[in-house]
């Protein structure tokens, strides 16, 4: 695994390199999560980090890039800017105002031992060159399994999180017939999957609810249901 303590040297004091930026990463870039094989598929979501612009308002991308991304896996991320939140599947261009920071977290949807690497890439005309963050993810038995265990035990999650126009939900009910149920943050079902056969391990929803409407932007959960065991995870639809 890449060790970047050096780098993140490099974007602190390399006034070349940052031009008008500054960065404060207040954590180990070589980030650690709960071990696959006692949290089944999960979703993790780093501490923040802070950019900030030390010059004149511009137009900046941000976007992020990958290295040996496991299968199954997917990689996000949220902002905060002047107080407004969002969060990105892929690149994204905004005004960047003078003195402004912009606060930075990645959202990991793990699906097995495993582990990668990962930066944000800052482009803009006011920087020499592209700034690039770089950190490392690895679940915390990657390390001692050499091959990907699979899941025995209820499990839900998905990817891409956020999604538009549709995400693909990936679930193991085990040995039950499972109902999976999708709903809005005031309780109210929009979309119902049931009687869902034991080895079904997806379903694609693409943003409809049951009268074949397509729903709004905004947070929803989903919720897998077998005999004995209830467990949800959350997803966000941008539009």
């Amino acid at each position: 695994m890449k060790r970047f303590g050096g780098i993140f040297i490099l974007v602190l004091f390399s006034s070349l390199l940052l031009a008008d930026l500054s960065v404060n990463v207040p954590f180990d870039s070589n980030i650690v999560g709960p071990a696959y094989a006692d949290e089944g598929n999960y979703t993790f979501t780093s501490e923040q980090f802070y950019v900030i612009n030390n010059g004149q308002t511009a137009i900046f991308t941000l976007d992020t890039e990958t290295e040996n991304l496991p299968a199954g896996w997917s990689l996000t991320w949220c902002h905060e800017l002047e107080g407004v939140p969002g969060c990105h599947f892929g690149e994204w261009e905004f005004e960047f105002p003078a003195g402004a920071e912009l606060g930075l977290d990645a959202v990991i949807q793990v699906a097995s031992a495993g582990s990668f690497d990962f930066s944000f890439v800052f482009e803009s005309e006011s920087l020499t060159e592209p700034v690039t963050i770089d950190f490392s993810f690895a679940t915390a038995d990657a390390a001692s399994n050499d091959e990907n265990p699979t899941p025995t035990s209820l499990s839900l999650t998905n990817f891409p999180n956020p999604f538009n126009p549709q995400t693909t939900i990936l679930l193991n009910s085990g040995m039950q017939t499972a109902d999976l149920t999708i709903f809005n943050t005031k309780g109210q079902i929009v979309k119902t999957f049931k009687q869902l056969p034991p080895g079904q391990n997806s379903i694609v929803w693409n943003g409809t609810n049951n009268s074949g409407k397509s729903v709004p932007s905004g947070i929803y959960f989903s919720k897998l249901e077998t005999e004995n065991k209830i467990i949800t995870t959350k997803m966000l639809l941008l539009k």
